[in-house]
């Protein structure tokens, strides 16, 4: 290897430069750009005098897509106490002498949240660039470290000159009575952050027939598959021919018989059937309502040939959206079954292409966002051997 670069003309040497960001791209949304990481780290450390002392410091994790690790300690009083915290979804643990304990989550355990509250509504002003850092200086808004807001508090934000990430953020007044900082590394590394196991739903499941124990081992295991996608823990035990199943998130009864269905979910081309009115093809009964009845005309796909994404971007209104391969016919109605039971029936439909052989639907379930979300998960599994009933729903 040597030779071969001492053949090479100095002047044929290529010279590779890393694109920079420039600092009029940076503004105060510049923490969005930590959340299309795959993963970072963090160290946390902040101290103040008001209305008692009180300093903390902390090292942490955070992995896509909301997934969060913090340890360290907190000091009051002269009083020194531990933090270890797990976050995931809506829900942090927090470990105790009696082991670890599940509560909503909160900002504590919300990096991301932490800095768009300081950073909100701030205008960055520039001071220049060292050590292949932007330097912006900026009015925070900081009441943890100044609750009584009597402190001239002042920013820094140091942004990577390549990656126009953010690597420090410090706030402090000038006597450096409070002060609090963030130092963000290690962008993009393989990390997983362990979520602790804490039972909330105890379920029994009774199986439609008396099962094998090869049948046994592949129904548990595609159900750990299944709890698997949704990322939810589970712990299994088959007693007397029935699966106790432990979950450490709750999902509602409706959502837990689907979870534990066969799962096979079709499409069909059909058409609302009148009260009185015959019909010449299978008719299923859409909902509790014995009037409302939908006949089927076209199949168009199941798990294998339909993918299935959940829109919660409107928390009351949460939508599935079905994508396939089948022709776009407009003022159709569209039936999604798992099992033969209708899932939904919708008339919003658009094609994805000029040819309209790609269409996407849009389903809507005012239940909750956890039944579409299983029912999202059924798309991407192969179905069990036998149904699971559910004939007991306890919640701890």
């Amino acid at each position: 290897m040597l030779i071969f670069f001492l053949l090479i003309p100095a002047g044929c040497v290529p010279i590779i430069r890393k694109t920079r960001v420039l600092p009029d791209e940076i503004d105060n949304r510049v923490y969005r750009r930590l959340a299309g990481r795959k993963s970072f780290a963090f160290n946390v450390a902040y101290h103040t005098d008001a209305p008692v002392l009180l300093s903390a410091h902390s090292r942490g994790v955070w992995q896509r897509p909301d997934r969060e690790a913090w340890d360290g300690f907190w000091i009051r009083g002269g009083q020194k106490n531990a933090i270890r915290m797990r976050a995931n979804g809506d829900v942090q643990f927090f470990w105790t002498d009696s082991g670890w304990q599940i509560q909503p989550r909160g900002l504590e355990s919300k990096i991301l949240d932490q800095l768009e509250q300081l950073l909100a509504d701030v205008q960055l002003s520039y001071r220049g660039e060292f050590a292949g850092r932007y330097r912006f200086q900026f009015q925070p808004n900081m009441s943890l470290i100044d609750p009584l807001r009597q402190k001239n508090l002042s920013g820094i934000l140091d942004v990577d000159i390549h990656s126009g990430l953010p690597v420090r953020v410090y706030v402090g007044d000038p006597e450096r009575r409070a002060e609090w900082e963030a130092r963000f590394s290690g962008f993009d590394r393989k990390v997983r952050v362990e979520i602790p196991f804490v039972p909330v739903l105890r379920l029994e499941l009774a199986p439609e027939r008396r099962l094998r124990i090869n049948e046994r081992r592949l129904v548990s295991a595609r159900l750990q598959h299944r709890l698997r996608l949704m990322e939810i823990g589970c712990r299994q035990n088959w007693e007397k021919g029935n699966l106790e199943l432990v979950l450490d998130q709750v999902l509602s009864r409706t959502a837990v018989e689907l979870l534990t269905c066969r799962g096979q979910v079709e499409l069909w081309r059909g058409r609302w059937v009148k009260p009185g009115e015959s019909a010449g093809g299978r008719v299923v009964q859409a909902g509790i309502d014995a009037a409302r009845r939908v006949e089927l005309l076209e199949r168009l796909g199941d798990n294998s040939q339909l993918q299935a994404e959940v829109d919660t971007s409107i928390p009351l209104q949460p939508k599935l959206t079905v994508t396939g391969r089948f022709a776009f016919q407009d003022s159709s109605s569209y039936i999604l079954l798992a099992d033969q039971r209708v899932l939904g029936v919708t008339e919003i439909a658009e094609p994805l292409d000029a040819g309209a052989v790609a269409t996407r639907l849009h389903f809507s379930d005012s239940d909750g966002p956890d039944i579409l979300r299983t029912i999202q998960m059924l798309f991407s599994v192969p179905p069990l051997p036998v149904s699971l009933r559910v004939i007991s729903y306890e919640r701890r």
